[in-house]
């Protein structure tokens, strides 16, 4: 599809000119197959093992990364802490050097070569739990993430929170039964603004909270999200006690 072909001219472009050859591995969303095309951002791991670009630091790989594409897509490249991000095709493809383990990768983390993180970690636990809900956690996800992106900028959630929030709460609440999509999609909105309040641990090892971006328990931020993850609760209670199927439509595409 248009995303792997984006990749692929990526990853001939920063492989052209350096010993050894670049693969890539997809994570994020994509890897989850929670991805939405329009509202997930791609991210990328771009492995650098049996390469000239393994013996560099994190920031110095970085840097060829952000020259190299630049070149090619002037002003759609920009360079954070941790990765480059292309906005290419209508999508932001993120890029995340990477140095390949038996246990795991390491990945950039202030201008050095983190610790061993397990990113796989995370994506078996959805598997998992997506084949004990009969396929129905994954769709509800993409669902859930549409719903929230309607959310004001000061209650929005990211993407690898939603899904963690997911798995929290339907591996507490595995005697509810799940009949269809639409049952994994309430239970979340019921259960979520209290979990929203409080951190959660991050399996993987790249963060200590996989929602660090909320502050602390019971912050501002957190109750704001909590808040608002309430209003869509409510606005479905009545959608499903009045069979109003276009509050349905309007959570889902904005209205």
């Amino acid at each position: 599809n248009g995303i792997r072909k984006s990749i692929e001219t990526i990853k001939n472009l920063l492989g052209k000119d350096i010993d050894g050859v670049i693969s890539t591995q997809f994570g994020g969303s994509i890897a989850k197959r929670t991805h939405i095309d329009g509202l997930s951002d791609v991210d990328t791991l771009v492995i650098l093992n049996d390469t000239s670009l393994a013996d560099k630091s994190p920031s110095e790989v970085l840097d060829y990364f952000y020259k190299k594409l630049s070149d090619k897509f002037p002003n759609k490249v920009e360079k954070g802490d941790m990765s480059v991000t292309v906005n290419v095709d209508d999508r932001s493809i993120q890029l995340l050097p990477a140095l390949k383990y038996k246990s795991g990768i390491k990945i950039s983390d202030g201008g050095e070569w983190s610790d061993i993180v397990n990113p796989s970690v995370f994506a078996r636990k959805l598997t998992v739990m997506n084949q004990n809900l009969n396929g129905k956690l994954i769709p509800a996800i993409k669902i859930i993430k549409a719903m929230v992106a309607n959310l004001p900028d000061s209650a929005k959630l990211k993407g690898y929170h939603v899904e963690s929030m997911a798995v929290e709460i339907f591996s507490k609440n595995q005697q509810t039964p799940v009949n269809n999509i639409k049952d994994v999609v309430v239970g979340f909105f019921k259960e979520s603004p209290t979990l929203v309040k409080n951190p959660i641990k991050d399996t993987t090892g790249q963060t200590f909270y996989v929602d660090e971006y909320l502050g602390s328990k019971q912050s501002v931020n957190r109750l704001i999200a909590a808040d608002a993850l309430e209003r869509i609760s409510r606005r479905i209670d009545i959608a499903e006690s009045g069979h109003q199927k276009d509050i349905w439509e309007n959570l889902i595409n904005g209205g």
